[in-house]
């Protein structure tokens, strides 16, 4: 077999053994696998960690108080973070106003302004 010919048989044999990977999404230019979000407020605390299977781990409580770690699912809607409980229902709907270089602005769907510090684990 010529090299030319070995070549192309071990790429063909590489990109049939390799997973197809799906689409990465993004919701305001920000890769959703692996991002954090954290609120920036004094007295709450509210850190969301995506996955690209629809998942959030979350930390919401009060900072001098009890905290609770619920999982959710996520989706996007257009341009709306859809964050919803078991019952499929939404918790949380987030619309970013600015994205800065660490921080994102957002409204939810009640027109209430937030700041979330945010990074990729990932």
């Amino acid at each position: 077999m010529r090299p030319a010919s070995v070549g192309i048989v071990l790429l063909l044999v590489i990109s049939c053994a390799s997973p197809v990977r799906s689409s990465v999404q993004e919701w305001a230019g920000l890769r959703m696998h692996g991002l954090l979000l954290e609120l920036v407020d004094p007295e709450t605390v509210e850190q969301l960690w995506f996955t690209d299977d629809g998942t959030v781990s979350a930390t919401v409580g009060q900072r001098h108080g009890y905290l609770a770690a619920p999982a959710y699912t996520w989706r996007i809607h257009g341009q709306w973070l859809v964050i919803g409980g078991d019952d499929q229902k939404f918790t949380q709907r987030l619309r970013a106003l600015h994205v800065g270089k660490r921080t994102i602005k957002v409204e939810d769907s009640e027109g209430r302004k937030s700041v979330y510090k945010y990074r990729h684990e990932i």
